[in-house]
């Protein structure tokens, strides 16, 4: 009897252990919960205090670019920032992205906030049409229209369009996704878009033309047969694939590398010091668009300017203190500057960037898109 009393009360202690246990796990789940939400939370404010420190810091010791101490430092925060971004999951990024994009939503069709004249032809395309756009200008109409009209080939391996009588190679198997991307390089280049690398007073005649974040390699394919020799940085093995099936018939005149160009010269980065090291009293053209890092690859080129004759168009929308970034370096380096007319709304400012460097959209959103550079 004894027995099957000791039996009794130890399953009644163990049932009662295992429902307080039960509590126990549905009270502190929600807490959990919320606790790892305010942690995420917590990191990324921590992130974009540290975004904000770098860029004081490359505005302090703009002057200082050679310094081998100021490029350990930066790269210091740089990691830093790479490791804090990593403890926030993507979701939380893209949710993040989400309430920036409807924020700037509420802004401008919304109307909750006011702008300068400068931006009204922008600010009456945009809420003519309703919803945001990259180029907020009647361009996005002249485009729509050539939707399924751009005639796609297929070699069997890759499928390329025919760009002015040249094979342009993409690495989609998708039709579809092959003529949105190229519309968009079409439109990019369009006379009245704020993305067009080449004006009447910075444009390509002859020399070297380094195409630094080539991708699908559109403008060096256009100016191949100016070219004495072109340079296609990029690191994507899927474009790498498709820049090899464009440029084949150009031999020996085109160089692919597949590397980071920046202002450091490491393991998985490289200089355009280094790159052309062996180049002097050439013309030099070099176009960036390289989600941001702009600035590592100007600090990296200063022989490079020294040693040649150098223009530069590079992209100056990923960030919202690019363009003053690139104008002050620029000047200091005494070349002249001028931006691309017009302006862009990259709505996308907060989620881009190599090396995890993400990016608050800040007022007043919009962004010119392009820089160009060239010695007076």
């Amino acid at each position: 009897m004894n027995k099957i009393y000791s039996g009794l009360k130890r399953d009644v202690k163990k049932y009662i252990q295992r429902i307080i246990g039960k509590a126990i796990m549905i009270i502190r789940f929600p807490f959990m919960f919320i606790m790892r939400s305010k942690y995420h939370v917590w990191r990324m404010e921590d992130y974009y205090h540290m975004r904000e420190k770098m860029d004081r810091l490359e505005d302090m010791l703009s002057q200082k670019a050679d310094d081998k101490k100021v490029k350990k430092l930066r790269y210091a925060i740089l990691k830093r920032m790479q490791l804090t971004a990593a403890l926030v999951p993507a979701g939380d990024w893209k949710k993040d992205k989400q309430k920036a994009v409807m924020k700037i939503r509420d802004a401008i069709i919304g109307e909750t906030e006011s702008f300068a004249d400068e931006f009204a032809k922008e600010l009456s395309y945009i809420r003519s049409c309703g919803e945001l756009k990259v180029f907020p200008y009647d361009i996005n109409e002249k485009y729509d229209k050539l939707k399924k009209h751009i005639r796609i080939y297929d070699d069997g391996k890759l499928k390329y369009v025919m760009h002015k009588g040249k094979k342009l190679y993409f690495p989609y198997d998708d039709p579809e996704r092959v003529e949105i991307c190229y519309i968009r390089l079409l439109m990019e280049q369009d006379e009245r878009s704020p993305h067009k690398y080449f004006s009447d007073a910075v444009c390509f005649t002859d020399g070297i033309f380094i195409d630094v974040g080539a991708a699908e390699g559109i403008i060096s394919l256009e100016l191949i047969d100016k070219a004495d020799e072109v340079f296609l940085i990029e690191r994507s093995p899927e474009w790498i694939k498709a820049l090899k099936k464009t440029f084949q018939p150009y031999g020996s005149k085109v160089h692919i590398v597949p590397c980071m160009l920046g202002d450091i010269d490491k393991d998985d980065m490289m200089t355009l010091n280094r790159l052309l090291k062996k180049y002097s009293g050439w013309n030099i053209f070099v176009k960036t668009d390289v989600e941001g890092m702009e600035m590592e690859v100007l600090r990296g080129a200063g022989k490079v300017m020294e040693n040649n004759h150098c223009s530069f168009s590079c992209a100056a929308y990923h960030t919202a203190s690019m363009e003053r970034k690139m104008t002050a370096f620029f000047e200091t380096m005494g070349y002249k500057t001028e931006a691309g007319s017009g302006y862009m709304l990259f709505t996308d400012g907060d989620m881009t960037f190599e090396l995890g460097k993400h990016e608050r959209m800040k007022y007043p959103y919009f962004r010119r898109g392009i820089v160009r550079a060239y010695k007076g």
